[in-house]
This record gives C-alpha cells, sequence and structure tokens, in this order.
C-alpha cells in the first residue's frame, strides 16, 4: 500500500511526465505546481501548472478495508482510505503565437498515451522530481519504510481520465481563485490512490505449522414445518417435545439453534426427513425462530466446524397459566411458565364462562408494560370488572397466547377465575 507520501508522489511523477519529453517549439516551458496566480502569466511567460484542487473518496473502494479490527481491539490489518485526486492543468504563454493551446495539446497527447502511472516512471520522478530527490528526502528515514514514498507498491494502479468541465462548472472553479484572470485549462482525475498508516502494525500470525485439505459435499438441511408432537393443532409450551419436519436431516453434527435461547439443543433424527427435540422448560414464550446446523469435523485432531445450517423457521411458543388463579375486583394475580423476561409484554384476556352463554358476554383485557426484571408471576390492576361472575383467563406473551380449555366435563377446563 501507499504511505501518506501518496498524493505528493502522485503530482511529482505527473510533473515528471510533463517535463521530461517537451517537444522543441516549447522545451523552455516550465511544469510547475503552484497554486494558480496572476504572476504565472507574467510577461507571456511560458509554462504549465499542475494544481491538486480536489480530494473524493473513491465509491468504488472506500469500503474494501473493513473491518481492520478484532472484537478485542488488536489491530486485523491497517485502516486504508481510498482517493481519487482532481487536477487543474493550466497552460500559459504568448497567445499570438498560440503557445497555452500548444502546451495544452501536448499535455492531452502525452496523458492519452500514458494514461496509467507505471512503477517505472513513479521510480524515476522519486529520482528526478522536487522534492524528492533532494533534502531531506534522499536520505533516512525517507529512504527506507515506513516513510519511503511506496506509490509504486500498492496493488492499484493510478489512471488519469480527462474530466469534461462544463463552462459552468469551470466558472465556478475560477470563481475561487480571489481575482486571477482566467487561462486555458483542462482538467484530469488520478484514480486510485490507496493510502495506508504504515506506523500500525497488525499482529503477525503464527505459521502455519502443518497444512490439511478437506473436500467434501454440503447438502443443507431444510425445514419445512415445526409442530408440537403430540398433535399438529396442539399448542407449543414450555418442556414439549417438538416434531420438525423438512429435507436433508441426514448425516452427523446436527444441533438445533432457537432465537436468542443460549443452549444448543441436540435433536433425536426420526428420518431424513423428520427430527424431534425437546425443550427446555426456561424457553421464553413468544414469537421463536428455530434453525438446524450441521457441523463438520475437521482438522487434526478433527474438531467440529459449522458447515451448513437450514432456513430460520418461525414458530410460537404458548405460556402455561398456573392454577388456581387469585382474583378480586382490584386485580389478578396469576403464576405463568415459562419465566416471562424482562422487556416482554404481557395482556390479560378476560372472557365471561356464564353456561349458557349471555347474548352479549363481558369481554377484558388488561395491559402491563414491557418487564423491568423476569418474572414467573405476574399482576394485572383490574378497573370497571362486573364482579360475581366467572371469566375465563388467558395471557398474552409477546402476542402469544396462553392455552384454554373449553370442555367442561376435562380436569383441565379453563384455567377460569371467579370475580367476588
Amino acid at each position: 500500500m501507499s504511505n501518506y507520501l501518496a498524493i505528493a508522489t502522485v503530482t511529482a511523477t505527473l510533473r515528471y511526465l510533463v517535463l521530461k519529453s517537451l517537444p522543441p517549439d516549447l522545451s523552455g516551458a516550465a511544469v510547475t505546481t503552484l497554486r494558480p496566480d496572476a504572476q504565472l502569466s507574467t510577461a507571456d511567460a511560458t509554462g504549465i501548472n499542475i494544481f491538486l484542487y480536489q480530494v473524493l473518496p473513491n465509491p468504488a473502494l472506500r469500503n474494501c478495508d473493513l473491518p481492520t479490527r478484532r472484537g478485542d481491539g488488536t489491530l486485523v490489518q491497517r485502516p486504508r482510505i481510498a482517493l481519487n485526486l482532481n487536477y487543474l492543468f493550466t497552460f500559459y504563454g504568448n497567445d499570438a503565437e498560440l503557445e497555452p493551446q500548444r502546451l495544452l495539446g501536448y499535455v492531452a497527447a502525452t496523458l492519452n498515451a500514458e494514461p496509467v502511472l507505471s512503477a517505472e516512471e513513479i521510480a524515476q520522478a522519486l529520482l528526478n522530481a522536487q522534492p524528492f530527490n533532494a533534502p531531506p528526502f534522499n536520505s533516512a528515514p525517507f529512504n527506507a519504510p515506513p516513510y519511503l514514498p511506496d506509490l509504486a507498491l500498492q496493488p492499484e494502479r493510478v489512471n488519469l481520465t480527462m474530466l469534461p468541465l462544463s463552462l459552468e462548472e469551470l466558472s465556478k472553479l475560477w470563481s475561487v481563485f480571489y481575482q486571477i484572470p482566467f487561462a486555458l485549462t483542462m482538467a484530469y482525475q488520478a484514480s486510485v490512490v490507496l493510502i495506508e498508516n504504515e506506523d500500525m502494525v497488525p499482529q503477525t500470525a503464527l505459521p502455519v505449522a502443518t497444512r490439511t485439505v478437506t473436500a467434501m459435499t454440503f447438502n443443507a438441511p431444510v425445514i419445512t414445518n415445526v409442530v408440537a408432537q403430540s398433535g399438529a393443532n396442539q399448542p407449543i409450551t414450555a418442556g414439549s417435545t417438538i416434531l420438525i419436519q423438512g429435507s436433508s436431516f441426514s448425516g452427523t453434527g446436527l444441533t438445533i439453534v432457537i432465537g436468542n435461547y443460549p443452549t444448543v439443543l441436540t435433536p433425536v433424527p426420526v428420518s431424513s426427513t423428520q427430527m424431534t427435540v425437546a425443550l427446555p422448560a426456561d424457553v421464553p414464550a413468544g414469537v421463536l425462530t428455530l434453525q438446524v446446523v450441521q457441523s463438520v469435523m475437521i482438522g487434526q485432531p478433527a474438531i467440529p466446524h459449522t458447515g451448513t445450517a437450514s432456513n430460520a423457521f418461525a414458530f410460537t411458543l404458548s405460556p402455561v397459566i398456573g392454577t388456581p388463579v387469585a382474583g378480586s375486583t382490584s386485580q389478578i394475580v396469576i403464576a405463568v411458565q415459562p419465566v416471562v423476561k424482562a422487556g416482554q409484554a404481557a395482556i390479560l384476556l378476560l372472557n365471561e364462562a356464564t353456561a349458557p352463554p349471555p347474548v352479549s358476554p363481558a369481554a377484558y383485557s388488561f395491559a402491563l408494560a414491557p418487564l423491568a426484571a423476569d418474572a414467573s408471576t405476574l399482576t394485572f390492576p383490574l378497573s370497571g370488572i362486573t364482579s360475581g361472575i366467572t371469566y375465563f383467563v388467558r395471557v398474552q406473551i409477546d402476542g402469544v397466547e396462553s392455552p384454554l380449555n373449553l370442555d367442561a366435563s376435562s380436569p383441565t377446563y379453563g384455567p377460569t377465575v371467579v370475580i367476588a
């Protein structure tokens, strides 16, 4: 990569290219790298001025070096900036002799014939062009890294392209030079210049002791459905065993990853299209995602590495209300499994359970603010509720409702609560 001297090296190389082969009729022309000034055109002095007027980020390579650091902050590679340099070539001389136009024609022909700055040209410019051919740049520390101008070492060559500036753009450009008469001008862009801070030395990786090449085919598993093993229409709750359906479930090293749940689960394969897994009791309620991940054994000794992963499949895990439910006209307290996590939203739903049901059964909902801490018991304040009535009780955790049994002959009928 190039160091901080790269921009100045591009300017010096452009000056060298223009200066090295001036035609005989223009051999006395001066080639300068000054800010455009009225003195440059004094007494019809013949010359070419090269001025860097704008520096822009290169849109294609501006983010090519990310990331530059590891998670612990140590350096992986030197940060790199990619720049485009816009130059203004200004031509001076005797207008009666058409010297500015002859100089422009010469520069246009030269840069068109040599649109890429080669390593040889850069090296010659450093030997023959100011300021690099004079102190302090021709002695230590500038004749060795990290201060040695090393534009020639960057993998991307610097390309020169003429910029088609309109009359309006030229007018705006020259307006920034205070009280300076316009001179014959053309603009070029030098792209791309890659600059690194060579004082920043990344940590050197250990050498490779042995090389092991392993070839294998990957057949990624695919999930098509996730249901409770007890039945496709049954709710999935904490502690349930679920049935995962799909394809390519054969092979070893299969694991189950559920959302942000920290523990990786090991399934029990049933066939290449089905597998089961028991959900731990602390998997949170709500809408969850499930993935099948297959690891492969690679290395010496062989250790598991992540190989392929299935699509992420969404399923709902329903909360379960513990019984009995305690309630009054002011509040209802319910125990919930699994534990409701901090940040989850809880809503209590009450529906009149009078038998036979009235024409317009009463229904209420009461919401809690997102929890500040994990809780296994929720207390819902009540207001405006009719007392002396039995209500079916449900709770929603992040939009997923607890199951309700409407079979009055079942021992798990409800759950219900009587508001006294």
